[in-house]
């Protein structure tokens, strides 16, 4: 194992360098202090060093070594700490003696002799005061001796100095070709794409195809190259295979030996070289071979090519496959891009499992296995090696077992026995240089499935000490970002799909992030295990609540050589949190070793002065935060490297020093409300980024500040610029920021006083260095831009965007950028016309924007001519993909010349006729859009005509243009939207003969649709009319629908005059498979045949209100849901209708005031899963086949707002029912008598049934999870026998004035929430047994007047987290119902007139949300900062008075 290689080998590297510089040193000398002292702690620390390697290896199967290795890296902590605090204090006093000697020679006006005097006599005075010595050297001495007693103990456990040859501890039998391939699922795929990767039939290549397959360990690379390499089709190509599995030791001669033994399938028994590859090469001579060179971890391009000499005498067409877990590896050897596997789907890893477990038995037999193996294989995330390890785990059991199997989906997987799943990920870890096993370590930190941002981990990292320092001129952003790089390249991160910058770790490899990381690092979970006493842990993280109280923190707050302090979200930035003032204010200043320091997503309004004794902080994220200003203490972070103050909306000021941070790199102040930067930023010269500058007023707050942070890079955003001379322009030199990839130059959007010439010159100024990619100009007051703006040598200028120059009278000779891809131009009011000069100098050798693929103009209020053929030199620009033109009311003219434009899109520009070029009479005009896919059109009143041909086009939308009435030949459209136009456009719908989609919306004088169109419509899939006010029908009787073969969707909305449909069947569309008709008033009936719609699946009948009937021969027996809603004719739905189906699963009955009954008679079909019938008024009955308990399979039954409703059929409900809510049936008075047989019911709601009084006889099925009774005035008991329901969790019961009692024996125990309110009539608490309920988290009760306080003989449950006391206008005291409530997180008092204060020995601690509301009287003792009981509740996270 090469030196170094170990976890804590980096550390102690680090304190070793550490101890070298100069500065501690210096500090030593300086202080007079114990030098020896250096000596014997770099001494112990080399000795510790000499023997981590070897340490490591052991302490897979040696305790002792493992608890060894955990000291080392302890006391390497608290090593680092004093060198950290000795550093400091040098820093600090340096920082001291130069501030008093300026002041006192500032204010005595002395010489530089006297100051140079006046210096060495405060080094005299200092040193004779000497406040250090007593403070240091008892720390190194201690620190010493602990190093010395670990450093004897390497003895006591056999420890040796770095020794070559290394096993881990890891059994691996080498790989072989052989293969079963039963056993191998959803790679078909994969195998495909590695055989085209072969490319088997080309054979007139001369060097050898190199074919790498990348992925992490565990994932199927050995599988996939055995079924390649066993496939048939492979085999013939290849006059030779053979296979090689050449794993972390990169012997060649092993290698080449196997190869030539697997080739010739017998052994050689020499291992010279020199004879091994002349056997090879005689074997390979002018043969087509195929070698596979299994799990590759050589790294070492010498290496390889001494392998490969014997692989050049083969015949052309010759292939090698190599697998291997790093993409430095795949691009060393590779000659074709590396082919990266991912992970099974969950399916195919579900199959690999199940057919490892169970084998060849009925898998039906044990459906909760089933179940429970499903979670398992989730646990895999589609690693093959996992799902055979725990599959092989859990078929090694002679008799399968379900506790077990829970067992096995609740452990961790590096603790269950006999798998090989972490061994076999951990091998890549040991691969990892020492510095970099740290940063992995790191990463155990975050939750599993965090998207871990690049820039993000780059800043924690060099604040935590983890990246070496560069060599040169390099940034240590860079040798982090080659931490993150080499991560990703040996597959320990998987990057984003979605997103470059972000990256995903498999769970596997985050259980051995967890598995290495030690006691240093500590994830803080609710509920787990782990949280222990945490005397050891250095970085602490953990996932932020909706309010987080000090008791969560109260173990960490003696810790005081933590380090990191970081929360998370779990939404990743959504979600807003509260924090008790204890955290910041009392806990975070005894943490005086905390590099990392997060209150991101926290609303905290203010931070302690004492945030400025953390000297050690480097990395400081408020982010979200409430601040209105940082405290000026912040000025004496000097180590500070990071701060983070994104979206402070209240932020409008820095402290006045900010310029004392000369190590702070990164700053982002986007989205704060800052009025000017602080002064004399430009103190800042390491500052790498500066997310914006405001610019202010005063001299030192001004842009020249930027003169020397010539390093700043990424993203810059200058705002004020009004406020800007053009000398301080100039001394910016934001020529020479040339790492600089965007820049945003803002002025003022409302000063009418700006002086044009200076802001011409301002801009002429602020010229920026060729290498920015993207410029963004707001509010420019200048009439014309400076030269530079498109000037070619910006070759690098990708993104430009001119926003508000409103005195700019002409635009920019932008076509001359020659990279420029993306343009945006917006209210630029003074432009009125757009011509060459847009384009460039006029060159006709130059191709204007040769690299512009989108343009956007919006807002332009005076712009009338866009042209650009004036003199027919140019041909538009060329490149162009899509275009947006967006209101420009006076745009008339429209230049055109886009060869390659894809999507156009012109809204709200009224003026515009045409953006047709019409040639002179007699010419040929070319086709003006060739490749045009999608073009939008909205709101161009004016406009009267479309180019003559689109050949291209598929997609067209016209939204509001009056005065365009014909389209021209579009042969290949596919979706067509036309809205408020042109009636007269549907006559030239005929010709569009390849349309799948129509959108037709708002059109008049249209009774039916252009004779024609439905002949010519075979391909329509979809057709929608909306708001035609005169359709009567979709075509004349004779021809009818059947022409729409391919209609599959058909919807009719708000055409008030439409009649009918076609009556037959065979004048239907004859594929139809969903027909949704609204607001269709003057539609009598449906046609008599359209149960012979054999494909309709959903129908949807809404307001139609001349509908009395369906026809009798019923609907359609495909029919899957059915919705029919106000309907106000309708008086009655038959049998009938639904005698035909037997799929209908979904129906929805609402707002029919005249149904009376429906499907009264015979059953409902066996396949109905929803039954939703609600706001009929008069309605009386429901379907007797509703009743039936067999055949059926319903789950869920919804009848709200019948009013007329009395009963239920007579019969039982099915037992199929799993949800059944009844609400707003003002007249019912029972309910089915056989609920307590509906086994699978768990949701029962009963609201606003003023007449029921009683429960059915039996009481509620023990399947029950839900109850919810509201407003039931009458009803006088709860369910019978309703404490036996032990799967109850939620029970909820209000406003029911009648009701006497709770059951004498008690509630379900299992209850988790509890509401009673508004039950006047009640027994009181005290005999509910709330104190019985050990499962109870939420508590609400209330509207019963009497009630002074609680009892204190029957304490509420202990396990309550949330509380709501409302509407009890006698409660005087709370204090007994909060003393035994230890867990409780959320308090909500309300309406309690009486109640005058909070209890004397203060809330709950774990109380971290309290609303109080209209309580008058506690609310006055609850003022902040001034209420008597302020002092009670100032520490609790969220606190709200109203």
């Amino acid at each position: 194992m090469p030196l170094g290689r170990a976890f804590e080998s980096a550390s102690v590297s680090l304190l070793l360098n550490k101890l070298a510089t100069q500065d501690v040193i210096d500090f030593f000398l300086k202080w007079e202090l114990d030098g020896s002292l250096l000596g014997k702690l770099k001494t112990n620390l080399l000795i510790i060093h000499a023997v981590l390697n070897h340490a490591e290896e052991k302490q897979i199967k040696d305790l002792h070594v493992k608890a060894w290795i955990e000291e080392v890296r302890v006391a390497a902590y608290d090593a680092e700490d004093i060198v950290a605090e000795i550093a400091n204090d040098a820093l600090e006093s340096q920082s001291s003696n130069n501030k008093v000697l300026n002041f006192v020679c500032d204010s005595f006006n002395t010489n530089e002799i006297v100051k140079e005097k006046l210096d060495f006599k405060m080094k005299d005075i200092g040193n004779a005061l000497n406040p250090f010595r007593e403070r240091v050297e008892p720390k190194m001495k201690k620190i010493i001796e602990r190093l010395d007693e670990i450093a004897k103990q390497k003895d006591i456990l056999r420890l040796r100095e770095d020794v070559g040859g290394v096993s881990f501890g890891i059994d691996r039998l080498p790989t072989t070709p052989m293969v079963n391939e039963s056993r191998v699922y959803g790679r078909e795929f994969d195998k495909e794409e590695i055989i085209k990767l072969l490319d088997l039939g080309k054979e007139n290549d001369d060097e050898v195809s190199i074919i790498p397959i990348v992925g992490m360990g565990g994932i199927g690379k050995t599988t996939l190259a055995q079924i390649v390499y066993n496939d048939d089709t492979v085999a013939r190509h290849f006059n030779l295979k053979a296979w090689t599995c050449v794993s972390d030791l990169f012997d060649v001669v092993r290698i080449t030996k196997t190869l030539v033994e697997s080739a010739t399938k017998k052994t050689l028994s020499t291992n010279n070289l020199e004879l091994i590859q002349e056997d090879l090469k005689i074997l390979l001579n002018k043969r087509k071979f195929l070698l596979v060179l299994d799990d590759v971890w050589n790294e070492k391009y010498e290496s390889w090519d001494e392998l490969r000499v014997p692989f050049t005498v083969g015949a052309p067409g010759s292939k090698i496959i190599i697998t291997t877990r790093s993409q430095k590896v795949a691009s060393l050897v590779g000659t074709v891009l590396p082919y990266h596997l991912k992970a099974l789907s969950e399916n195919d890893c579900l199959s690999l499992f199940e057919q490892i477990v169970f084998g060849n038995r009925n898998l039906d037999v044990y459906p909760n296995l089933k179940a429970i193996g499903k979670k398992i294989v989730e646990k895999c995330k589609g690693l093959p090696l996992a799902a055979k390890a725990l599959g092989g785990l859990l078929r090694a059991e002679p008799q399968p077992d379900e506790s077990f199997w829970n067992d096995t989906l609740n452990s961790k997987i590096w603790e269950l026995p006999d798998n090989n799943i972490l061994p076999a990920l951990r091998l890549s870890y040991y691969h990892l240089p020492g510095i970099l096993k740290r940063c992995f370590a790191y990463c155990s930190m975050f939750p599993k499935d965090y998207e871990y941002d690049r820039e993000m981990l780059i800043m924690l990292w060099m604040a935590e000490g983890f990246v070496q320092e560069p060599e040169g001129n390099k940034r240590i952003e860079d040798v982090a970002g080659n931490y993150v790089s080499e991560l990703l390249s040996r597959s320990f991160f998987q990057q984003c799909i979605n997103d470059k910058s972000r990256f995903m770790m498999h769970d596997l490899i985050h259980d051995l992030a967890q598995s290495v990381s030690g006691k240093t690092f500590f994830r803080l979970e609710e509920n787990a295990e782990n949280n222990s006493e945490p005397t050891k842990t250095r970085h602490l993280s953990y996932i932020r609540k909706h309010e987080d109280v000090f008791q969560k923190f109260e173990p960490f707050s003696k810790v005081e050589c933590l380090r990191t302090f970081l929360p998370l979200d779990p939404l990743q930035g959504f979600r807003l949190s509260s924090l008790t003032p204890k955290v910041p204010r009392d806990m975070m200043p005894k943490l005086r070793f905390l590099h990392v320091l997060s209150f991101s997503g926290y609303l905290i309004a203010k931070l302690p002065d004492s945030i400025g004794n953390l000297k050690n902080l480097r990395y400081l994220n408020l982010s979200h935060c409430e601040i209105k200003e940082l405290p000026e203490s912040t000025s004496n972070l000097y180590n500070l490297q990071t701060l983070i103050l994104f979206r402070c909306v209240s932020l409008t000021t820095l402290p006045t020093d900010m310029g004392n941070l000369r190590n702070l790199r990164h700053l982002n102040i986007l989205e704060t409300r800052l009025k000017s930067m602080p002064l004399r930023m430009g103190r800042l010269i390491n500052l790498q980024t500066l997310s914006d500058f405001v610019v202010g007023k005063h001299i030192g707050s001004g842009i020249a500040e930027l003169k020397d942070l010539s390093h700043l890079r990424g993203s810059l955003s200058i705002s004020g610029l009004h406020e800007v001379s053009v000398g301080d322009a100039i001394r910016a030199k934001m020529h020479l920021k040339q790492h600089l990839d965007e820049l945003i130059l803002e002025w003022s959007s409302d000063d009418d006083s700006q002086n044009e010439q200076i802001e011409t010159d301002v801009l002429d100024a602020l010229q920026p260095h060729e290498n920015l990619s993207k410029l963004t100009i707001s509010y420019y007051g200048g009439r014309k831009f400076p030269s530079w703006m498109c000037d070619p040598i910006f070759t690098g200028m990708v993104h430009l965007h001119l926003k508000g120059c409103a005195k700019c009278t002409s635009l920019p000779s932008l076509g001359q950028l020659p990279s420029l891809k993306d343009l945006v131009i917006e209210a630029m009011d003074g432009i009125n016309h757009v011509g060459l000069d847009f384009y460039g100098d006029g060159d006709a050798s130059t191709i204007p924007f040769p690299s512009l693929e989108t343009l956007k103009f919006e807002n332009m209020k005076e712009w009338e001519e866009w042209s650009s053929l004036e003199d027919g030199r140019l041909q538009g620009i060329p490149g162009l993909r899509e275009l947006s033109v967006f209101r420009c009311p006076k745009l008339r003219k429209f230049s055109h010349g886009f060869a390659s434009l894809k999507t156009l899109r012109i809204k709200y520009c009224g003026a515009l006729t045409s953006f047709s070029h019409h040639p002179e009479l007699g010419n040929l005009e070319p086709v003006q859009f060739p490749s045009l896919q999608q073009l939008v059109l909205v709101d161009c009143k004016e406009l009267e005509d479309l180019p003559v041909t689109l050949p291209s086009l598929e997609g067209l939308v016209i939204d509001g243009c009056e005065k365009l009435a014909a389209l021209p030949r579009l042969m290949g459209l596919c979706t067509l939207s036309v809205l408020d136009s042109n009636a007269e456009l549907l006559g030239c719908m005929n010709e569009l003969t390849s349309l799948t989609s129509l959108h037709l919306n708002h059109i008049s004088h249209v009774k039916s649709l252009p004779e024609g169109f439905i002949q010519h419509s075979t391909k329509l899939e979809e057709l929608s009319l909306d708001s035609f006010s005169e359709l009567v029908q979709l075509s004349n009787e004779q021809v009818g629908l059947t022409d729409l073969a391919s209609l599959q969707r058909l919807t009719i909305s708000n055409c008030p005059q439409f009649v009918a449909f076609p009556n037959e069947a065979d004048k239907l569309p004859p594929v139809l498979n969903y027909l949704s008709l609204k607001h269709s008033e003057s539609l009598l009936k449906f046609p008599d045949e359209l149960y012979k719609l054999n494909f309709l699946t959903e129908l949807r009948i809404e307001w139609c209100p001349k509908i009395e009937s369906f026809p009798d021969t019923g609907f359609p027996s495909m029919l899957k849901r059915l919705v029919i809603g106000e309907c106000g004719r309708l008086k009655s739905l038959p049998k009938e209708v639904l005698h035909n189906n037997n799929c209908l699963e979904y129906l929805d009955i609402h707002k029919c005031s005249s149904l009376i009954s429906f499907l009264e008679e015979g059953n409902l079909p066996t396949t109905l899963k929803y039954m939703k019938v609600y706001y009929c008024k008069i309605l009386t009955s429901l379907p007797g086949g509703l009743m039936i308990k067999d055949n059926m399979t319903l789950q869920f039954l919804d009848i709200d707002n019948c009013p007329s409703l009395m009963s239920f059929p007579s019969g039982e409900l099915p037992t199929t029912l799993e949800r059944l809510e009844i609400g707003d049936c003002s007249k019912l008075q029972t309910l089915p008598f056989n609920l307590v047989n509906l086994v699978n019911l768990e949701t029962l709601e009963v609201i606003r049934c003023p007449l029921l009084e009683h429960f059915p006889m039996g009481g509620l099925p023990t399947n029950m999870k839900s109850v919810r009774i509201s407003e039931c005035e009458k009803l006088k008991s709860l369910p019978e026998f309703i404490y036996k329901l032990k799967r109850l969790q939620k029970l909820e019961i209000s406003f029911c004035p009648s009701l006497i009692s709770l059951p004498k024996s008690g509630l379900p125990t299992n209850l988790r929430l509890l509401t009673v309110t508004d039950c006047e009539m009640l027994n009181p608490m005290d005999e509910w047994k709330l104190h019985k309920l050990k499962s109870l988290h939420d508590l609400t009760i209330g509207g019963f007047p009497g009630l002074v306080s609680f009892s204190n003989e029957y304490l509420l449950p202990h396990t309550l987290t949330s509380l709501v006391v409302q509407r009890l206008p006698d409660l005087e005291s709370i204090s007994e119902a909060l003393q035994n409530l230890t867990s409780l997180q959320k308090l909500v008092i309300s309406e309690c007139d009486k109640l005058q204060s909070l209890p004397m020995n203060g809330l709950p601690a774990m109380l971290g949300d309290l609303t109080i509301r209209y309580c008058h009287l506690l609310k006055h003792r609850c003022e902040r900062d001034k209420g008597e009981d302020w002092s009670k509740i100032e520490n609790i996270p969220y606190v709200e008075l109203r």
